[in-house]
């Protein structure tokens, strides 16, 4: 009996519950219908977003016992700019034609998987409370990699910020037509991938490095088609290495090493030998071809002694200039100093660089670079496109063999080109980073690819979080705490006219579920890329053309925007191929201009 009651009790509570919820299910309904009415009447009332269509309501959804109405827009409604005030009248504005039966509900908007107000950056908001999953996860001490001594050095603005930056595509070698050529079309006088380099080597960089940051570029940063090379192995010309017979010295195994070719593999930097000295000095003298501005550029291996203070000095024409290193992080590559103008001929007085320790440890010595070169790693096609390439020919009556000999055919060919044009796959494996990691992703069968996507894993290999396609791997990067990273190029796109295609900013919040490995948010990319795109299109349409157009923010997974393991922005600042956007961007008070907009 009571095994009954205490059912038919259970049945009765169970109605009891089941009523209300399906009561409340149809209240929601009806309200639904009675929303959809009310909102197909409904337009965007802010006139500044647009891109890159007309906003438009996706779904929607009325939970009546909570007075919440959350609607969700497409994807393309995330690439606006939204800011608390224009969110705000573009919430009231829905909330006006929903009536007043819905004048209480609190309106969620959502899109691209999150809440409109999160895509507002923590720089714009004022009422907001900032997000702050978006600030860095500082730990430690951060290394000073190096610093002038004889300067002025900031002590905010970017002191002592490190970032990295690059300027497009460059001169690459196509394997399946077996020579070497721009990435990107001739057009209106110039290519990409050296047009964008008007706006990063002599207007941006130079800003940010005044303003405190190093800067890091997976490109030579130097037009000077000279090079001179003073290394313990051998130098060029009558260059000379000097250490004082009376210091006592070590050989490390590793080192770098004068190559005249680099092929498939080769890393310069493990060819030679390289020395540590405990106190002493050690002198680079250069023999200059000819006067002229030379990049200044130091390597030393790592090794966990290193000493953490060597005092450089740079003599040159114009007198000297000292820099400290930190020779316990960057070891194995190229580290800029600065340019310099040197003389022609050998003169250790106006063309050295001494190198002394200035606090315990032990000082690495490898190579001292001055000037960019011209480029020496050579490509030819991998083996597996030789052989579809022979077997094509054979059943094709050999029509290509007919016309281009055997002997030109797929042999190892240079670029011919100054090593600043090249693209950053081949200056990557001349600064030695990790084929593997860096530069080589696709086995050799694909410089085009290799190319952009080594751009991002660079990034990550200087701040020591070098990754394979396996995941992370134990090997250990430069150890240098990398801020963000910028990858500045010009887009293609015509119009009928003469009006412009405009400023597009590029991020990726897809990897590593939403945050980086330091557990930031990548959200922080939005922001960067807001801030920066915004800065670019206010300060262009006051000096330049008030009709500036302002693409979208892109959330995509772009390889140069998604790689690298720091807030990343991938700029497309103009499209090279529309004839309005590229009278501007041959301007060099432009150039300068939108580089400012960048820095600041």
């Amino acid at each position: 009996m009571k095994a009954k009651i205490f059912k038919v009790l259970s049945l009765i509570g169970l109605l009891l519950w089941i009523i209300p919820v399906s009561l409340s299910g149809q209240s929601n309904q009806r309200l639904e219908k009675i929303a959809g009415r009310k909102l197909a009447a409904w337009t965007n009332p802010v006139t500044e977003w647009h891109n890159p269509e007309k906003i438009r309501i996706d779904s929607f959804r009325v939970a009546g016992e909570k007075g919440i109405i959350d609607l969700w827009f497409p994807v393309p409604f995330s690439y606006n700019a939204i800011r608390e005030e224009n969110l705000a009248f573009f919430r009231r504005s829905i909330s006006e034609s929903l009536g007043s039966k819905f004048k209480d509900y609190r309106i969620n908007i959502q899109t691209n998987g999150f809440a409109a107000e999160d895509l507002i950056p923590n720089y714009y908001r004022e009422a907001l409370q900032a997000d702050s999953t978006r600030f860095p996860r500082l730990s430690g001490d951060r290394p000073v990699l190096m610093r002038r001594v004889d300067a002025t050095n900031p002590t905010k603005g970017l002191n002592d910020r490190y970032i990295a930056l690059w300027h497009s595509h460059g001169y690459y070698f196509d394997m399946t037509l077996d020579r070497w050529e721009w990435q990107r079309a001739k057009i209106f006088g110039t290519v990409e991938d050296i047009s964008v380099m008007g706006h990063v080597l002599p207007y941006l960089t130079r800003m940010l490095e005044n303003s405190g940051a190093t800067v890091f570029l997976p490109r030579e940063r130097d037009t000077q088609v000279n090079e001179i090379i003073v290394d313990n192995d051998r130098s060029t010309g009558d260059s000379e290495f000097v250490i004082p017979d009376s210091v006592e010295r070590q050989v490390i195994g590793g080192g770098f090493l004068i190559t005249d070719t680099l092929f498939t593999g080769d890393n310069p930097f493990k060819k030679g030998t390289s020395l540590r000295i405990k106190g002493g000095r050690a002198d680079y003298i250069a023999d200059f071809p000819e006067k002229g501005n030379y990049a200044v550029y130091v390597s030393y291996p790592f090794m966990r002694d290193n000493c953490k203070a060597v005092l450089y000095t740079v003599s040159h024409s114009g007198g000297s200039t000292d820099f400290i290193v930190d020779q316990t992080v960057g070891g194995g590559t190229w580290i800029y100093l600065g340019t310099f103008q040197f003389n022609a001929g050998k003169d250790a007085s106006v063309g050295a660089v001494s190198a002394s320790p200035a606090a315990e440890g032990y000082m690495a010595l490898d190579a001292m670079r001055f000037g960019g070169g011209t480029g020496n790693v050579a490509r030819r096609p991998s083996e597996d496109i030789i052989s579809n390439q022979r077997s094509v020919n054979e059943n094709a009556m050999a029509a290509i063999q007919r016309t281009v000999s055997d002997t030109i055919r797929h042999t190892w060919k240079l670029s011919g080109k100054p090593r600043y044009m090249e693209g950053s796959r081949y200056y990557l494996q001349y600064a030695g980073m990790p084929d593997t990691l860096v530069y080589s992703l696709n086995r050799n069968k694909n410089d085009y690819n290799d190319d952009y996507q080594s751009r991002g894993e660079w990034v990550n290999y200087l701040m020591g979080t070098a990754e394979s396609d396996g995941g992370t791997t134990d090997i250990k990067g430069l150890g240098l705490p990398i801020d963000l990273s910028l990858a500045f190029h010009t887009d293609a796109g015509v119009t009928p006219d003469d009006s412009i295609i405009g400023t597009l900013g590029i991020y990726s919040t897809a990897a590593g579920e939403g945050k980086f490995p330091d557990g930031s948010s990548r959200m922080a990319s939005r922001d960067l890329t807001d801030i920066i795109q915004t800065q670019i299109v206010d300060d262009i349409s006051l000096l330049f053309n008030p009709e500036w157009t302002r693409r979208g923010l892109w959330d995509r997974s772009y390889s140069e925007a998604r790689k690298p393991n720091v807030p990343a922005m991938l700029l497309e600042l103009l499209s090279h191929q529309n004839q309005g956007d590229q009278r501007y961007g041959l301007d060099p008070r432009f150039r300068f201009h939108v580089s400012r907009a960048v820095y600041k």
